[in-house]
């Protein structure tokens, strides 16, 4: 399942809201949380963007969220110090650092 949305931590779990509707993941059922940048192509190799992306396994599905990810081409090909500063910050990163620490 792929997601565009917000969420929130909860002692037992996250809450995932998008549009109207949200889901609850409990820790009790996450096997694994990540977070992965991907890279996006628009106009034949002019403009580049990055997303991070959220990735949640559980026993059943798999639940990924996208977020915009500010970060310039020079710095992920040149400055790497620079990039592993701001993924480090990047709230999908923390998150799966709190996941992964409650499970």
């Amino acid at each position: 399942m792929n997601m565009r949305g917000k969420f929130k931590t909860t002692s037992t779990g996250v809450v995932f809201r998008f549009g109207f509707s949200s889901r609850n993941i409990p820790f009790s059922e996450i096997d694994y949380a990540d977070c992965e940048v991907k890279q996006s192509v628009l106009m034949r190799g002019i403009s580049v963007s990055y997303r991070a992306e959220s990735i949640i396994r559980t026993r059943s599905e798999t639940f990924t969220v996208n977020d915009a990810f500010e970060v310039s081409t020079d710095d992920v090909l040149n400055n790497r110090e620079a990039y592993e500063e701001k993924l480090a910050a990047h709230q999908f990163t923390r998150l799966a650092g709190y996941i992964n620490s409650h499970i």
